[in-house]
């Protein structure tokens, strides 16, 4: 017992995990007892109710607000409700407001944000949308402009479709919208990406000793994704009767330009207004949305603006057209988590990302160099660690390796193409399947050098990358092209491609005896 827990003391991972330990027990307590940042003076604050699951409960919180008054307010200017998107505060728009000094403006901090409440039981579009009307409600505004810009654009829509007789007009700045233009369009599989941030943020901020810098908006805007359901905005937007303006950057990164012309189309009473912009314009160039806003608001008071009563026939009719999708080329956060999710997919199965890859190539969502690119980057690290871990053999020697990769026939079928050089691993790898684990292990365990052996693996991964994502972009294309399905229709070319590779490999299978032999198939 005494000489095991020598052994223990003398170990470097032992003492590493004390560190972490108290390091992060310190920085535990030190958040808790941290001082809260003071409310500055520009802050004014109410009480309103808590919101939880679209209840509104007894429990009070605190929620922030900015209010920009100037000395006189002509008769019949109604007041301005600003609402930031998510990470953000009210400060988003001080260059706006400063620009517009005669209009009664409110910039909203959204519970979770800014000098609000943050630890609130639901950060949903929905939620906020309550929490705003709260707000209405202890100031005595009986109408209000609406403005909201990113994600505080389902906010306004939620408030407008729940308390109609409070708003006389919506303006979307780069706003959230429809769901079928959110990241890939669909909500369970967005849901779980949402859910996986969510969880990266929060083991970032409860798991890391960081002594409250991960503390603020990480975990607010993590939620504040994952509450919420964008499924139900585009009824609500069809639904909608008062003016609305739609401002919108051409070049905008987080939400595509496509979105803001689907919104402009299924609200016919709608201005629009498309800029060479990108999505951040509202606090970086403010003088680039200022003039179109003041117009639309004296508009809207002087009873110029339409309504979807007096929208013309042709909009309307256009409005009640069937959605046509199409497909939006990837950018910003969009292009980002597409070249993790494959490089995921990678590490676990290289054919299912070269198949997914080649696909969203054909589709228009990246270029072929980004499909090659984003494979490649968990195929190194796949193999990085798995051939290391292999030099290392894990423990597994003789007689024990050997039946860990099927045998010692499978040893010796690997170590004969092995010999034959960089020509004999690219065949060798394309007659694999997608879980490449056990192969890039085995190449640690029997051949020298790491960087050798990892270098020509690389070069391997690389040609066989490139042939196969190649291959099934031009194999969607190939099926397209028939008219049978179209680009759009990911689910059903997902399913066929898969179908083809699967036939493919069974074929591979029974008459390839490098394939039947080899014994290290998954």
């Amino acid at each position: 017992m005494a000489a095991n827990s020598k052994s223990i003391f003398r170990r470097k991972r032992f003492w590493i995990a004390v560190v972490y330990a108290g390091l992060l027990t310190w920085s535990g307590v030190y958040r808790h007892y941290v001082s809260p940042t003071p409310i500055p003076k520009d802050r004014n604050t109410v009480e309103v109710n808590e919101v939880e699951g679209g209840r509104i409960m007894k429990q009070e919180i605190r929620l922030a607000y900015k209010e920009f008054e100037p000395e006189k307010i002509p008769a019949g200017e109604l007041p301005v409700i600003l609402v930031h998107g998510s990470p953000g505060d009210a400060d988003v728009f001080n260059g706006l407001a400063e620009m517009m000094p005669g209009r009664k403006m409110i910039s909203v901090d959204l519970p979770g944000f800014g000098y609000s409440e943050h630890e609130i039981p639901d950060y949903s579009i929905k939620a906020h949308a309550t929490y705003v009307f709260e707000l209405l409600e202890r100031l005595n505004i009986e109408k209000a402009h609406l403005v909201g810009f990113s994600l505080g654009g389902g906010v306004i829509t939620h408030l407008a479709a729940e308390h109609p007789d409070r708003v006389a007009s919506l303006s979307y700045v780069s706003a959230i919208g429809i769901q079928e233009y959110e990241l890939f369009g669909n909500y369970p599989v967005n849901h779980f990406i949402h859910g996986v941030q969510l969880a990266f943020f929060w083991g970032l901020t409860e798991l890391t000793p960081h002594f409250g810098v991960f503390d603020g908006m990480a975990m607010p805007y993590a939620r504040n994704f994952y509450d919420s359901d964008q499924r139900p905005l585009r009824k609500l937007m069809m639904s909608i009767d008062q003016p609305v303006l739609i401002v919108h950057g051409k070049n905008d990164p987080l939400v595509p330009v496509a979105a803001a012309r689907e919104h402009a189309r299924i609200i016919p009473q709608s201005e629009y207004h498309e800029m060479d912009e990108n999505h951040f314009y509202v606090f970086m160039r403010p003088v680039m949305v200022e003039p179109a806003l003041l117009e639309f608001w004296n508009k809207v008071e002087s009873d110029k603006a339409e309504t979807r009563l007096n929208a013309s026939a042709e909009r309307l009719n256009l409005a009640a057209e069937p959605f046509n999708p199409t497909i939006v080329p990837a950018t910003g956060a969009t292009a980002l988590v597409l070249f993790f999710l494959i490089a995921i997919l990678a590490i676990a199965n290289q054919d299912l990302a070269f198949i997914v890859a080649g696909l969203f190539a054909a589709q228009g969502r990246f270029g072929f160099t980004f499909a090659v690119i984003s494979c490649l980057f968990g195929i190194v690290i796949s193999i990085a660690f798995l051939v290391y871990l292999g030099r290392r053999r894990s423990g597994l020697t003789g007689r024990s390796l050997a039946s860990f990769f099927g045998g010692k026939r499978s040893i010796r079928q690997y170590r004969k193409v092995g010999r034959r050089g960089l020509p004999g691993r690219i065949i060798y790898g394309l007659t694999l399947t997608g879980f490449f684990s056990r192969y890039y292990f085995l190449t640690g365990a029997l051949e020298r050098g790491f960087w050798r052996t990892f270098f020509l693996n690389i070069v391997s991964a690389v040609i066989r990358a490139a042939f196969m994502i190649g291959f099934f972009l031009g194999l969607s294309e190939l099926v397209t092209s028939t008219g049978s399905l179209s680009k759009t229709d990911t689910s059903l070319l997902l399913v066929s491609l898969v179908g083809v590779y699967l036939f493919a490999f069974l074929v591979a299978q029974f008459h390839s005896p490098l394939a039947r032999n080899n014994g290290i198939d998954s």
